[in-house]
């Protein structure tokens, strides 16, 4: 496979297909967390005092602590449940979107992607929820080995757990190789969770090498690397306030947090934009290699027959 050809066409794809950095961003979701800060906790600076958050105390009776449990509860699992449906979408929509420029070059608009793209939400979340079950159940399997072997062996057998750890590495860079083949192959070849799942495992291991190439490239050299160029502008704006916690307090510390806060606000739609960019590039480079290793696969199996 010609790794340059699919890096530089998922460019122009993408560059050409702006849509898609919007179902780029929506991608992210899943993998950003969603933090507010009440507006009762008020930062308060008195003198050279070091700063400190003033929390006025809540007067409540068991009922409604009971009642604002509950509302939290709710609230954040609304929150998950919303960020679970606007990833999936946009993982859906960059990868239908990418499949449908490669195969036809029609004009994407985003009403049409993103009602294309709920064909597979449903299956997206069965996959989901599968290796969710998958994961759980293998965590505790895991934890009950190693508890019923340290018992036996006096803990001996924590010690294996290091190289076991190393061994994990590859095997999990692999699996998550195999999971993007074949939520690729759901969307692209229009199957049900299952068929993908066999199909995702058949593209991956017939083309493990070309696969591991193409993951060390996204992972590390995509991710990584632009990831870390991305977020580096981070460390700048927030490097100053801490310094100023460290050695100042005061008026100086309540300039440095106003800084920081202005240059935050400035920098988010950057962020957000060059993270969708990201999202969707690395996506449609899955999609393009899924395309080039599928017609190989083809190949290679009526050659056989």
């Amino acid at each position: 496979m010609d790794y340059g050809e699919v890096l530089s066409r998922a460019w122009k794809i993408i560059w050409r297909y702006k849509v898609l950095w919007l179902f780029g961003i929506l991608a992210g979701c899943g993998s950003s967390g969603i933090s507010s800060v009440p507006n009762s906790l008020n930062f308060t600076f008195e003198g050279n005092q070091p700063l400190y958050l003033q929390v006025p105390h809540l007067q409540l009776s068991g009922a409604q602590w009971a009642v604002l449990g509950v509302g939290l509860f709710f609230l954040f699992l609304g929150l998950i449940i919303l960020a679970i449906f606007l990833n999936i979408t946009g993982y859906t929509g960059v990868i239908h979107g990418a499949h449908q420029a490669e195969t036809s070059g029609e004009r994407m608009g985003l009403g049409d992607l993103f009602s294309d793209s709920l064909r597979y939400f449903w299956r997206l979340v069965g996959l989901t929820l599968l290796l969710i079950a998958v994961i759980i159940l293998a965590s505790l399997g895991f934890a009950l080995f190693t508890l019923a072997g340290a018992v036996v062996t006096f803990g001996l057998i924590l010690i294996c757990l290091v190289p076991l750890a190393c061994v994990l590495v590859p095997v999990v860079f692999i699996l998550s190789i195999f999971i993007e083949q074949s939520t690729i192959a759901i969307i692209v070849d229009n199957l049900g969770v299952f068929a993908g799942i066999r199909r995702g495992w058949e593209i991956t291991w017939r083309n493990l090498g070309a696969m591991i190439v193409m993951g060390l490239i996204l992972y590390i050299g995509v991710y990584g690397i632009i990831g870390f160029i991305i977020i580096l502008p981070l460390f700048f704006i927030i490097g100053p306030l801490i310094l100023s916690l460290i050695i100042s307090s005061g008026r100086t510390m309540y300039g440095s947090l106003l800084i920081t806060g202005l240059c935050l606000v400035a920098y988010l739609p950057v962020l957000i934009l060059l993270n969708g960019m990201l999202q969707s590039y690395v996506l449609s480079a899955w999609t393009l290699t899924y395309l080039r290793l599928s017609k190989t696969s083809e190949v290679l199996k009526n050659s056989e027959v």
